[in-house]
């Protein structure tokens, strides 16, 4: 055997054992999570009091979420406009702009709050509510995880070493309780 056919050897001998010590699989996670976004909305100075005006840019990367727009109704009771329409708070995912700015206006504002309305950027399948109470020696874990995909979903949660899997049909939600007893 030559040298170099020997160095081979060796070298693939090196790579077989470096991945034997390695656990290639996450047992964790089946795909990397992504978390909800705040999208920043930047305040136009209005000229009638009682008024807000914003704009936003949408990048390419949140073409894939879900797009919800709230309102702070305790505060704004006025019409809700996007773009020039006049819209009803919750999904805007086919109402937004990708190739330029949007513009959002909330009227009937009685006083000035830092946030009259917000703008999420949610994953398409994602936990829409989650409440922990308190029950016994452990705790009762209520979710509700919505699908806004036009199929179904295959949904993994885990809490406290607990895990439930189920599936959510398309764009619905579904939710979900299970109870959680805590170590310590």
């Amino acid at each position: 055997m030559s040298v170099s056919g020997k160095g081979l050897k060796m070298f693939f001998l090196c790579v077989s054992l470096a991945f034997c010590e390695q656990d290639l699989t996450n047992k964790d996670a089946v795909a990397p999570a992504l978390k909800t976004l705040e999208i920043e909305l930047v305040e136009n100075g209005a000229v009638v009091p009682g008024e807000h005006h914003f704009v936003f840019h949408l990048g390419d990367g949140q073409r894939d979420r879900y797009l919800e727009l709230r309102v702070d109704q305790s505060v704004c009771k006025g019409e809700l406009e996007l773009n020039g329409a006049t819209i009803k708070a919750g999904d805007v995912t086919t109402m937004v702009r990708f190739d330029a700015g949007n513009r959002v206006s909330v009227g009937g504002c009685l006083e000035r709050t830092p946030k009259p309305v917000e703008l999420k950027a949610y994953p398409k399948v994602h936990i829409a509510k989650a409440i922990a109470r308190r029950r016994g020696p452990g705790w009762e874990v209520e979710f509700t995880v919505r699908n806004t995909l036009l199929n179904s979903s295959t949904c993994t949660v885990t809490a406290g070493g607990y895990r439930e899997d189920f599936f959510v049909g398309p764009e619905t939600s579904q939710t979900r309780s299970f109870f959680v007893r805590l170590d310590k």
